[in-house]
């Protein structure tokens, strides 16, 4: 640590260690004399007669001289000649009391404060050549004092070291830089301080213009700011468009006499410009704009540490704005993504009776913190029904999360669903945290539940119980309190008889069950869900298609043994390939016969498990031959995941 402050006091005016250190812990202290580079008056420094004395005010522990710096109307920092004769920790804890007196013109003032932080190594300020200490003071409000302390500031003049205010501004500079995402604020905020740094009449800000790659100024600062906004500079016009051509920051103390000057923005603004500071903003390879700085008030005019300062000031904004905007597109897409989200879910359309109380039974568990068990065949929009009931209940402004139980191996769903700690097995090079800590305050969804293995379901059983579970490799339980909405398309109580998925488990998950009927069974239905279809994909796709009548009844006609996620797959096809406004039935394309089926054959004569079965192996044998057989496109078509495709037609025993 002291290596380091070595070596960035070496480059700062020969500071000491010792020294640096104790504006280092000024930076952190209660009192750190935080106006001190914004008020030119406190850049003062004097000796004054104190007295140090105990917490209550009675005893006098030290007396004598001391030099007074960084003074301000809140505190001060007093440099003691020699060290102290009390330990410093009992001081800070009695919160020693310091008097100083302070000659004030035909006054004789004596000043109180409070001591709030001790350095105990010498100052090289104190003007002495034994090790003192240096005590950081707050002072007891007065009114009297604080108008007396007024007048002070403005009548000792002692100059300062440029080298190290230019060190101490530049730590100001990165704590406000670094303390705005909001981009706008951040603009206005590099122009507000580099302003105040070289205390300027004007200032601005040049942004590239990405298409045309031209200057143009954002948010300029000063007389004549408002027409500056017209103002187009090309590379190399001006001494802004120079330094964005040769990326190299340029100082001109008198403009008038310079070739390189545009005077016709001064004839524009009315502004009379003197002298320029000016220093490219760049992006590693990039240059994203110009910041320059004019006719500054100092009693000199730009010098060389200027130029240095602000080409060390303009690699920070350019590291600040580089962040702000990446945390602004970064906002724009979770906005687009949530808006995507909650429009893609918000398909809850249903005309029928059975919809209807469905949808009424989701509203009622969605005011409950109950467990909700959503059970119907693939593609029915049971992850929408989950979706909805996240968005009524109280836990809308915490996570959703969702997984598929059966497209991930055992070991990896135990890992997403628990997290793991580090090294709990070989690749877990990090923590991670599962999707119960993910979703803590919201919902989890957990869809195809009934082929969860065994061992996974006495752990989900587990944080059911007592909402508590350890990450993998793991030792410590973590509480969390999350509801949980399980979906499957199988039948539960047929499993649990098999031995397949545990009884307790069941008992957990079925106290709010909604059952929701396939597509073929609300009928009344396909026409809203066409229509919404419709124009999500006209929206998306940039068309603007109508559906005929014609198409509507085929629609209508066929039994969607793939439900929603069917239809919607077909109307997002028919969108693409429609060559016409209206949409016929020559753009409907269907997996199976769009003839309704006769009786004697229809699946719906067929026991209940047979009948899934049937429906399952017929369409995904369709799925199957319509992609030449390429089980991945046939996965894709249906909306599966390939290896949930896989295990499905080992099940079903499609080769």
């Amino acid at each position: 640590m002291e290596r380091g402050l070595a070596t960035i006091a070496a480059q700062y005016d020969r500071l000491t260690v010792s020294s640096f250190a104790g504006v280092v812990t000024m930076a952190f202290q209660e009192y750190a004399g935080p106006e001190r580079r914004r008020d030119a008056r406190v850049q003062r420094s004097f000796v004054v007669p104190f007295r140090l004395r105990d917490g209550r005010g009675v005893t006098v522990l030290s007396s004598g001289e001391a030099r007074v710096h960084d003074l301000s109307a809140s505190g001060m920092c007093l440099a003691l000649p020699g060290p102290l004769t009390h330990a410093p920790k009992q001081l800070l804890e009695d919160r020693a009391r310091v008097e100083c007196h302070l000659p004030i013109e035909d006054q004789d003032i004596w000043l109180n404060g409070r001591t709030v932080w001790i350095s105990h190594a010498g100052h090289e300020r104190s003007g002495t050549g034994n090790a003192g200490c240096c005590l950081g003071l707050v002072f007891e409000k007065n009114p009297l004092v604080r108008a007396a302390m007024d007048r002070l500031l403005g009548f000792h003049p002692v100059p300062t070291s440029q080298s190290r205010e230019q060190l101490a501004a530049l730590l100001e500079v990165s704590h406000l830089l670094t303390s705005s995402l909001d981009q706008e604020h951040l603009l206005q905020l590099i122009l507000d301080t580099v302003s105040r740094l070289f205390r300027a009449d004007g200032s601005s800000l040049l942004l590239v213009d990405p298409h045309s790659g031209e200057l143009v100024f954002w948010l300029p600062f000063g007389p004549g700011s408002e027409k500056l906004k017209e103002v187009r500079l090309r590379s190399g016009q001006g001494i802004a468009g120079l330094v964005a051509k040769e990326r190299r920051p340029i100082m001109v103390n008198d403009v008038q006499h310079d070739p390189r000057f545009y005077s016709d923005i001064d004839t524009l603004t009315g502004f009379k410009t003197r002298s320029i500071l000016a220093a490219p903003l760049l992006d590693g390879e990039r240059l994203v704009g110009v910041i320059e700085v004019l006719n500054t008030n100092k009693e000199k005019r730009f010098v060389q540490e200027d130029l240095e300062l602000i080409s060390a000031f303009a690699a920070h904004a350019s590291v600040a704005l580089r962040n702000a905007r990446l945390f602004s597109t970064m906002q724009e897409e979770k906005t687009y993504l949530q808006n995507e989200v909650e429009e893609r879910y918000r398909i809850l359309i249903g005309e029928s009776s059975i919809m209807q109380e469905a949808i009424r039974m989701a509203r009622k568990a969605a005011a409950t913190p109950v467990t909700v068990l959503l059970l119907g065949e693939s593609g029915v929009g049971k992850e929408i029904f989950a979706r909805s009931i996240h968005a009524w209940s109280a836990r809308a402004r915490k996570p959703f999360r969702a997984v598929n139980c059966v497209a991930l191996s055992e070991h990896l769903l135990e890992s997403e669903l628990f997290g793991h700690e580090r090294g709990a097995f070989t690749g877990a090079v990090q923590q991670k945290k599962g999707l119960f800590e993910q979703a803590n305050g919201g919902t989890l969804f957990l869809d195809e539940i009934g082929d969860m293995k065994p061992e996974l379901q006495a752990k989900l059983l587990r944080v059911l119980q007592d909402h508590t579970f350890e990450r993998v490799g793991g030792t410590h339980p973590i509480h969390v309190d999350v509801r949980i909405i399980a979906a499957t398309n199988q039948d539960l109580e047929a499993a649990v008889r098999a031995g397949k998925f545990r009884k307790d488990l069941f008992y957990r998950l079925n106290v709010v069950t909604i059952t929701l009927s396939p597509l073929r069974e609300r009928k009344e239905d396909i026409p809203a869900l066409a229509n919404l279809f419709l124009q999500r994909y006209n929206r998306e796709l940039k068309r603007s298609l109508a559906m005929g009548p014609e198409a509507l009844e085929l629609l209508q006609q066929y039994n969607w043994p793939g439900n929603v996620r069917e239809l919607e797959n077909v109307i997002e096809r028919a969108v693409v390939l429609a060559g016409e406004p209206t949409i016929r039935p020559k753009d409907i394309a269907l997996g199976v016969s769009c003839t309704p089926s006769e009786p004697s054959a229809s699946p719906e004569d067929l026991p209940f498990h047979d009948s899934l079965e049937a429906h399952k192996k017929a369409v995904i044998e369709a799925a199957i031959a319509k992609a030449s057989g390429r089980k991945h496109m046939a996965a894709r078509s249906l909306g599966l995941n390939p290896t949930y495709l896989s295990r499905l037609c080992r099940q079903l025993g499609i080769d």
